[in-house]
């Protein structure tokens, strides 16, 4: 199994601190990657009216593992079990989507939520057969070793 990427994308609200909102992206990607590749930004309007931003990062590479083993590694472990009992609703074809609290993790702790996230995508490549096998692993020994 290979995590080949992570689409990362999280809304900036107009009552939001754009540049904390920005900050999200350092406590999932190293700081030499950002440099690199920063997040795209995308102004729109929203339902009512009030402005939004869209913040988007696409990671490749070694860089996108990391992001998952740092995701997994640091979810309380409630959020790992929820997560594997909830692992085949949570993909669609070879991607795992999770969504973070924003709040959280600004914060600096990894939780799952539902209420306005940090969305990620992870593309995993592996076999199809054993896909779900291979996945649920790769995040149990990432939780739990140590």
């Amino acid at each position: 199994m290979k995590i080949s990427s992570v689409f990362i994308r999280v809304f900036s609200h107009a009552t939001e601190d754009e540049k904390k909102v920005k900050e999200l992206f350092s406590r999932l990607v190293s700081p030499e990657y950002l440099k690199k590749f920063p997040p795209s930004e995308e102004r729109v309007k929203g339902h009512y009216g009030d402005e939004l931003i869209i913040m988007r990062l696409r990671v490749r590479g070694k860089e996108s593992l990391s992001v998952f083993e740092r995701v997994v590694k640091n979810l309380p472990k409630e959020d790992v079990e929820y997560l594997l009992l909830s692992l085949e609703r949570r993909t669609h074809g070879q991607n795992l989507f999770l969504r973070l609290d924003k709040q959280a993790l600004y914060l600096g702790k990894f939780r799952l939520s539902q209420s306005d996230p940090v969305h990620l995508r992870f593309s995993v490549r592996g076999y199809s057969k054993t896909f779900f096998k291979d996945l649920r692993s790769a995040i149990m020994e990432i939780a739990y070793k140590g």
